[in-house]
């Protein structure tokens, strides 16, 4: 209560252009001395404008889903009064439904609006609402500033994006393992916690030690 960061989930932390070419560096030296390596090593980006190229083309197939998620959080924080037993949900889509498109999405959530307009006496949750907030939200997650300024590194889902990358620099069920590129990552972030010019993580721990009465660490 009272700690909170703009990043939505810690693989935010892991997705910078310099600290994945880092990790993709590391994983590159584990076979430098083995005879035989597999073929998708040698796809795997080594260049900084190329990480994030392929982040940015990533953070374009997940938009939809993303300005869903905000959407759904925006009505939800629109909402007046208690909720009562009123699950939040996740908006879903059907099987067929492209994931890349923003069309099911909205229509996803404005089901999702439906299903708590019937619930609940607000009319936060209308359709009419429900489109606006989604139509906005896209907008802005997809705006060209906000792309070439790779802002979505901070405001995109970190652990789907991150996957979103290991399918994309290295396809395949026998290709990268999602959990070789995290291990790397992190390896590189724990090299470096000021990255972002603090280390939130001490911070956090200072402020719950400064709520207990101890000493900063």
């Amino acid at each position: 209560n009272g700690f909170l960061w703009r990043r939505h989930s810690i693989e935010n932390y892991l997705l910078p252009p310099l600290v994945i070419r880092s990790a993709i560096r590391r994983i590159k030296e584990r076979f430098d001395r083995r005879d035989k390596a597999p073929m998708w090593l040698y796809a795997l980006p080594d260049n900084i404008d190329r990480v994030s190229d392929i982040l940015q083309e990533c953070a374009g197939s997940r938009a939809p889903q993303e300005a869903c998620r905000i959407a759904n959080h925006r009505l939800w924080r629109e909402l007046s009064g208690s909720p009562g037993r009123i699950g939040k949900q996740e908006p879903v889509l059907d099987p067929v439904d492209d994931p890349s498109n923003p069309t099911p999405w909205r229509n996803a959530l404005c089901r999702e609006a439906e299903r708590v307009s019937s619930l609940t006496a607000s009319t936060a949750f209308s359709r009419q609402n429900a489109i606006r907030l989604f139509d906005e939200a896209y907008a802005d997650i997809t705006a060209v500033e906000y792309v070439n300024g790779m802002e979505f590194l901070i405001d995109f889902h970190g652990r789907d994006l991150l996957k979103a990358l290991r399918h994309q620099v290295a396809p395949g069920a026998d290709a990268l393992p999602d959990g070789w590129l995290v291990d790397a990552a992190a390896a590189e972030y724990k090299a470096n916690p000021l990255l972002y010019g603090k280390d939130d993580f001490r911070d956090l721990a200072n402020g719950a030690r400064a709520l207990a009465g101890l000493d900063p660490v």
